[in-house]
């Protein structure tokens, strides 16, 4: 196909050739841009020869040797441009990633600046798209902000349903739900970490001008050139934002201790996976091992067709049980607290098993307990080995359900390999060699 698309560009500049006589050298561009410059180059050099009293047979084989040599750089800049586009778009598709979630479920807007309600954030979190189509923005005004600021409770009345409770009553910014979305897919100790040292004068306690420091930082970490385009794009005003009600008060003059602002960070976490596991629970106690594996596959990179070949491998091997227990909320929850450590579980797992590219099930308990300081359930273990155990020898891949995890833990907001081109076939080999 590239040699025939060659043929054909060359015929066209050979053609240009026989429709000009005369082209100044002035307009020769040697960037190369486009066809029509390649052409350009190349007459302005057929030109020139003929007019030195070139015979014939020279004359065309100049021709050809300029036609080769325009032709060379044009496809050598035109793959090279190709390249920097690709390579840009690609990093626009990554840093756009939350943008594009944040306008999908963002509901409201005021004064031209997009702002999400607490039940647009939970949906985003939680549902694939809105739950209700966006046909357009609704304006807030300034009675809307007044009614949040009245109903917006304070921190010490904090729970695992606040988001819940709020419904539309409240304005989140998209530095805001970066931030929020941050909270859900880093570790709690990186975070808390994060937050430690910028505590200098260890007074344990977060001003709203410390937090807003925190917000900037994270965006900035995620992604510089998305926040460009959200916010500075938009004629941004100062919103007295939900968050900020609820932690620093109306005036944003409040302190939050550490303490309660961790609380504040588990409760959101609790909130979301609880939406979850009440998803598929439909008001039972516990949710099937089936609706269990669904959740933790959700958002991942994995195909369509290797996500039914997990679920069929789990039903299969459950069928081999009388009774299956299922899983309830706590468990769900313990899992999850797992997963929020798995950079530490990965750092036990190597180190004891430095070695051994599979994991065993007492391996797997052990470094559980190591990274998070409490016991999983047996019967965890069992499903997510009956997941993840592609052949039944009682082993974890490393890599692959790693991976996986890796994917569920980010919620659809981490970086999507580029499977085209020569990044696409080194992803394609990494993944092969590793199964």
């Amino acid at each position: 196909m590239a040699s025939k698309r060659c043929v054909q560009n060359i015929i066209k500049l050979q053609r240009k050739l026989k429709l000009f006589n005369t082209i100044p050298r002035s307009t020769a561009n040697f960037s190369c841009r486009n066809l029509n410059t390649t052409a350009a180059v190349v007459e302005s050099s057929s030109e020139w020869k003929r007019k030195s009293n070139g015979h014939s047979s020279s004359s065309s084989l100049f021709r050809v040797a300029g036609i080769t040599t325009a032709l060379g750089l044009y496809m050598y800049h035109q793959n090279s441009t190709v390249e920097a586009k690709e390579d840009l778009q690609k990093d626009e598709q990554v840093m756009s990633r939350r943008e594009q979630r944040f306008n999908q479920f963002a509901s409201f807007e005021y004064y031209g600046q997009i702002v999400m309600s607490p039940q647009d954030f939970i949906e985003s979190i939680t549902e694939n798209k809105p739950k209700l189509a966006r046909r357009g923005k609704i304006r807030l005004t300034e009675r809307d902000f007044n009614r949040i600021e009245g109903s917006t409770p304070r921190i010490s009345s904090g729970s695992n349903t606040f988001f819940r409770d709020r419904h539309h009553d409240g304005v989140i910014t998209y530095s805001e739900y970066i931030f929020l979305v941050t909270v859900l897919t880093k570790s709690n100790t990186g975070l808390q970490t994060a937050l430690k040292m910028m505590d200098i004068n260890g007074d344990r306690v977060i001003s709203f001008e410390e937090f807003q420091q925190i917000v900037q930082m994270i965006n900035k970490s995620a992604s510089k050139s998305t926040r460009s385009r959200v916010e500075d794009e938009q004629d941004t005003v100062e919103l007295t934002t939900t968050l900020m009600l609820h932690l620093f008060g109306k005036a944003g003059n409040d302190m939050v201790s550490f303490d309660r602002f961790f609380k504040f960070m588990d409760d959101l976490q609790s909130e979301v996976l609880e939406l979850e596991f009440h998803e598929y629970s439909k008001s039972m106690r516990t949710i099937s091992e089936i609706d269990f594996a669904k959740i933790l596959l959700r958002n991942t990179m994995i195909s369509e067709s290797q996500y039914t070949e997990y679920l069929d491998r789990l039903k299969t091997r459950l069928e081999q049980i009388d009774h299956p227990k299922g899983i309830t909320l706590e468990q769900f929850k313990a899992f999850h607290i797992f997963l929020s450590n798995l950079e530490d579980f990965v750092i036990a797992v190597q180190m004891t098993n430095a070695m051994n590219q599979t994991v065993d099930k007492e391996l797997f308990t052990r470094a559980i307990k190591v990274t998070t300081g409490k016991d999983i359930d047996p019967h965890i273990v069992e499903v997510v080995f009956s997941l993840f155990d592609q052949d039944g020898d009682g082993k974890l891949s490393q890599n692959e359900f790693i991976g996986i995890m890796k994917d569920r833990l980010k919620r659809g907001f981490g970086k999507f390999p580029n499977t085209s081109g020569l990044a696409g076939f080194k992803h394609c080999l990494k993944k092969e060699m590793v199964k």
